[in-house]
């Protein structure tokens, strides 16, 4: 295997969690209050962005895996047990952010108004989940084998 397969499918992951993070944050930070001028909905339109870099990062972080699995798997890192459950809390967030219809109130937050309560907990949970997210994907690395 060549010495740059490793690296490429690494830039390709981060490039993507990047994405993903950034789109998020953006979203969730207006959901906050923040840049008020802007309507929610337009920024919502970005969220497609984020789910296609999201499928880049879910598919380039599975190559990665199974490159190398003593970094996340074999024995289980905890860093790695960690970043799966966090994504597995944004997963749920998620569904509750959709079933209980908060999206579709922010969808309808014009500019200067300001998202219902809730919506404003979901993005702040969401926020530190994806910081959690980008954490122990660095984390990986150190904590490999220490379980």
């Amino acid at each position: 295997m060549s010495a740059w397969v490793l690296p490429i499918w690494k830039t390709i992951h981060y490039v993507a969690i990047s994405v993903v993070v950034g789109v998020v944050a953006l979203v969730d930070l207006r959901i906050f209050g923040i840049a008020k001028q802007l309507p929610l909905r337009p920024l919502q339109r970005l969220m497609r962005w984020a789910i296609a870099a999201f499928l880049v990062a879910a598919v380039s972080g599975y190559v990665l895996m199974r490159m190398n699995p003593a970094n996340s798997v074999m024995p289980l890192n905890a860093a790695f047990a960690a970043k799966l459950v966090c994504l597995l809390l944004i997963g749920l967030n998620d569904v509750l952010y959709i079933a209980t219809g908060l999206k579709r109130d922010v969808d309808g937050v014009a500019a200067g108004e300001s998202a219902p309560v809730s919506a404003r907990i979901v993005a702040g949970v969401s926020l530190v989940l994806w910081v959690g997210v980008v954490y122990w994907s660095w984390m990986l690395s150190f904590l490999a084998g220490a379980i």
